[in-house]
């Protein structure tokens, strides 16, 4: 009778492994996604005053690539803080996957307008994965106030 009990101890506690885990990888799926929300949020944003200050003639054309650079390194970035700050930990690799989400979801974008990717879009790429990669560390190691006094 006692083997049964112990046996039984034994896959009650695989259960809940099994469950702690689910729960850790569902809140890191919910970080990513509020992670990148945020960071499209901001994206629109700043778009829609870029192609504002377009439509006036106040930013030349030729500056409209490295616009688009800085652009997406601050979005990897505003991205990769929120969903560290969310998680509240791997702020490294899930700043790294939000970027890498927000890179795919803009290098299908100019698919779709028909431009062909070249090596500025490796540059951005990297970049990208660089900012997220810190801007994620940075969101998780950062202390958060302490409410009241």
């Amino acid at each position: 009778m006692e083997k049964r009990n112990i046996r039984a101890k034994g896959k009650s506690t695989e259960g809940n492994k099994n469950t702690g885990r689910k729960s850790e990888d569902s809140r890191q799926k919910k970080a990513v996604i509020v992670g990148c929300a945020a960071a499209i949020a901001a994206g629109m944003v700043l778009l829609t005053i870029l192609s504002a200050a377009m439509s006036a003639g106040k930013v030349p054309i030729w500056a409209v690539k490295g616009i688009g650079l800085i652009l997406g390194c601050l979005l990897a970035c505003i991205g990769a803080f929120f969903c560290a700050r969310h998680a509240k930990q791997n702020g490294f690799f899930l700043g790294m996957l939000c970027a890498g989400i927000l890179f795919a979801a803009g290098m299908l974008g100019s698919l779709a307008i028909g431009e062909t990717p070249g090596f500025w879009a490796l540059v951005k790429l990297f970049s990208m994965l660089l900012c997220g990669c810190l801007c994620g560390s940075i969101g998780v190691n950062l202390k958060q106030r302490k409410k009241g006094f």
